[in-house]
């Protein structure tokens, strides 16, 4: 999809089992769940949400991914307590920084991108190494 917009807000609920176990070094991998390129190629510049089932906390971990000039940086955002429950976030770009926040969380990361022209949605993608393990549910809404 096409974003004329510089931001995507959404109300996201996940629905289902998250938890998964590779047995090998790819259960570190991030998951992709949603985002918005910042260029013509989105491994070039983009923002996302990332996600993976962290097995030493036994929980959902919530990550942001961005892609700078071509260089992946992953970090950690949150942990999702409450799997049944509504979770809010927002991804945005601004003239020098990206902001996103999920629930409470809020990360600002820098921009070096100097992209003006159509964006496109980034939507969900398991591993990049690995099939996924079984069939992940859940539901994006746009607000």
């Amino acid at each position: 999809i096409l974003a004329v917009s510089n931001a995507l807000q959404k109300v996201e609920i996940l629905c289902g089992d998250f938890k998964y176990d590779l047995k090998n070094e790819n259960q570190k991998d991030t998951n992709k769940l949603i985002g918005i390129s910042d260029s013509y190629f989105h491994h070039k510049d983009s923002i996302r949400l990332g996600w993976r089932w962290n097995l030493k906390e036994n929980k959902l971990e919530i990550l942001t991914i961005l892609y700078s000039s071509s260089q992946r940086i992953i970090e950690h955002l949150c942990f999702i307590e409450d799997m049944s429950k509504f979770h809010n976030f927002k991804i945005k770009i601004h003239k020098y920084y990206y902001e996103v926040i999920f629930d409470k969380e809020v990360r600002i990361l820098t921009r070096k991108s100097k992209w003006f022209l159509p964006r496109y949605v980034l939507f969900p993608y398991f591993g990049g190494q690995e099939v996924a393990p079984k069939l992940f549910k859940f539901k994006l809404e746009m607000v």
